[in-house]
């Protein structure tokens, strides 16, 4: 017998609260789309436990179609009326997302979770995941017309929501086929032996309680975390597709979704990770839930997820001249004087196997419009940062000095340029994609900007990491990306790119 019992329901919709299920009844006719406060008693928990819905239009106007389902996990010290109007406002991303093409119409549960992380209790008093398999997943299936199947539900969550949904899909995949994990709270070993206010947020979950330092990396915290289970048998994952998503401002949290990437890349199990800017908030969460029900559409139409696009910039490169050991690039928007600059570029080996003319044609339109010129020179060639700077600003007639200076580095290379960035150089700035680069002990950081770019199947995934870390710990200026795509040209060309975003170059 379906033990759910509808409560108070608020919406900006109208329609009546409907009236709770009989015996016998498989759902419950709804009149309206939001519906707050609804709860069922679970024998599990020995409690109610409540949670939202949001159901598509279609749900209210065709009585036979069954439809996929979405579990949401808010963060810590929120509740389920958190995803509603006033916060982050469901509603509105999914239409958003709907009106975008992105998605199909799906219904949203978002369940209270407290301060749980969406597990069970170390030691057995509150088992919230068991509750959310056995029971939650089961009366929604029951109450609402769903497609009852893993392949048909998707887990998402952000922040403490985000261990939960990556915890509850990894060991659930009978249950759940895709995670959208969102700023996990995932923070490392090291971080976790010494955070403060540990009892409250981490201790009376996974154990540990009142400890510092290694008594607190519990085994009921080692078997949920994902920093920790992902190395443990990969192939048992398989079957869950996964998208994670973290932003490059965030506050500590960068080094443990980083350091999941890194961990998931080393033992294959399959993964979408972005990078973007942003830090811990629910506009960025947002952004992130958008595409990952992208993603999750990608998983139910079967359908190829997308990951290269061809370049945006389609402005033919000019013609290079040889200058030394550089290939040297002027465009139409180069004009020679005293706010020219120059970005020097040092190209390594890589996936891609680039050469000088693929960084043109990627920064052909910057070419095109601003005043600035590109010497590209390849890692093998005889040369020292001096001797490549003196001729090529010879050829151009300029002197400048270093503050007009760019330099980009991509892929395994000798270093040259990067070392003489970081050794001092006032540099306009420095820009790795997806370099294979170990930032010195002792480097300085006078560059304007830094800017660190991959793709999330790039090879240099752990350089690149390590040297974002570095510079946030030095506190330089810097931007992190990690982009959706492969480890080939389009890629590296879609990098070149976006890290000549955060030039600033003047126009002409």
């Amino acid at each position: 017998m379906l033990t759910a019992v509808l409560g108070a329901c608020s919406s900006d919709e109208g329609g009546a609260t409907p009236e709770p299920p009989q015996p016998g009844e498989t759902t419950v006719t709804f009149s309206k789309r939001y519906n707050e406060g609804l709860t069922f008693y679970s024998n599990i928990l020995g409690q109610q436990v409540t949670y939202n819905i949001l159901l598509p239009e279609e749900y209210l106007t065709d009585a036979e179609r069954h439809f996929d389902v979405v579990y949401l996990f808010h963060g810590y010290g929120d509740k389920a009326s958190s995803w509603g109007p006033g916060h982050f406002d469901i509603s509105t991303v999914e239409g958003r997302a709907r009106a975008a093409g992105k998605v199909r119409p799906l219904i949203y549960v978002m369940p209270d979770g407290g301060n749980s992380y969406f597990v069970n209790r170390y030691d057995g008093s509150y088992r919230y995941m068991d509750m959310l398999v056995d029971e939650l997943v089961p009366a929604i299936d029951a109450l609402l017309r769903t497609n009852a199947t893993a392949s048909s539900r998707a887990v998402a969550g952000y922040s403490m929501g985000g261990f939960g949904a990556l915890a509850v899909a990894s060991k659930h995949p009978e249950t759940f086929s895709t995670c959208i994990g969102l700023s996990p709270s995932l923070n490392t070993d090291e971080q976790y032996k010494t955070l403060g206010s540990w009892d409250n947020q981490w201790g009376s979950v996974f154990g540990g309680y009142g400890t510092t330092g290694q008594p607190r990396l519990t085994s009921h915290y080692i078997n949920l975390c994902p920093l920790h289970f992902f190395a443990d048998n990969p192939a048992q994952y398989s079957s869950v597709g996964y998208f994670i998503d973290c932003g490059d401002d965030e506050e500590r949290l960068y080094i443990g979704n980083g350091e999941l990437h890194s961990l998931m890349r080393d033992n294959n199990v399959a993964h979408e990770y972005r990078v973007r800017n942003g830090a811990h908030t629910t506009a960025y969460w947002r952004e992130g839930l958008t595409e990952g029900l992208a993603f999750f559409e990608s998983r139910l139409s079967g359908a190829a997820y997308p990951l290269d696009e061809e370049p945006a910039d389609a402005t033919a490169a000019p013609a290079a001249r040889t200058v030394g050991s550089a290939s040297l690039y002027v465009g139409t928007g180069c004009k020679l004087n005293a706010s020219t600059h120059i970005i020097y570029c040092e190209l390594g080996t890589g996936a891609a196997s680039l050469t000088p003319d693929d960084v043109a044609a990627a920064l052909g339109s910057l070419l095109a419009g601003r005043n600035v010129a590109l010497a590209v020179v390849k890692a093998d060639a005889n040369f020292t940062p001096e001797e490549l700077f003196s001729a090529v600003e010879a050829d151009l007639g300029l002197s400048n000095g270093d503050s007009h200076r760019q330099i980009m580095i991509y892929g395994t290379t000798s270093g040259r340029l990067a070392a003489y960035a970081f050794a001092g150089a006032e540099a306009g700035g420095f820009y790795a994609e997806d370099a294979d680069y170990t930032i010195p002990a002792g480097a300085q950081f006078k560059a304007r900007t830094y800017a660190v770019g991959i793709s999330d199947m790039g090879t240099n995934y752990k350089a690149a990491l390590a040297m974002y870390c570095a510079l946030r710990d030095a506190g330089a200026p810097c931007q992190y990306r990690v982009r959706n795509g492969r480890d080939n040209l389009i890629s590296a060309s879609n990098g070149f790119l976006q890290l000549s975003e955060f030039m600033n170059l003047p126009i002409r």
